[in-house]
């Protein structure tokens, strides 16, 4: 979905540089779950992506707060292009889904891999880690 106009609040600096901690973006892409609460920004084609809570998505503007960010930084020419699978979101989080066929040796055959996993709601999380697995997440164990 396109926007002409994203801010993005209490972003780090170090993600995008020289901006502050409200940034705001022109024209960029944003990947949005079914019912607009959380989004992914591409900020940069292939390369800077960021996740964000939505605040409010009206019309041409979106208003989100970050939560956190991937970087793909890669000089080979190649057929890469990025999806993201919101199918995980009732678990709290999304995935990244990086599709490159130049790399199926690296990704074990596949044309295809998790990129990054986006963190929305930590406490979800730990919820359903701890009801499939029977222990507790040790990746969020101490943000709550």
């Amino acid at each position: 979905m396109k926007f002409n106009e994203v801010q993005i609040k209490n972003l780090k600096s170090e993600v995008i540089p020289g901006t502050g901690t409200e940034t705001v973006l022109f024209d960029v892409e944003v990947f949005l779950e079914e019912q607009k609460r959380y989004a992914v920004i591409e900020v940069w084609k292939n390369e800077l992506y960021v996740a964000a809570n939505v605040i409010n998505a009206d019309g041409n503007k979106l208003i989100a707060e970050y939560v956190d960010d991937f970087k793909c930084w890669d000089d080979i020419p190649m057929l890469m292009s990025f999806s993201v699978d919101w199918s995980y979101i009732g678990y709290g989080f999304c995935k990244l889904i990086q599709w490159a066929p130049e790399k199926a040796n690296e990704f074990g055959g596949s044309f295809s891999h998790t990129a990054k996993r986006f963190y929305y709601d930590a406490e979800l999380y730990n919820k359903c880690y701890e009801e499939k697995n029977g222990v507790p997440s040790k990746k969020y164990r101490n943000r709550q």
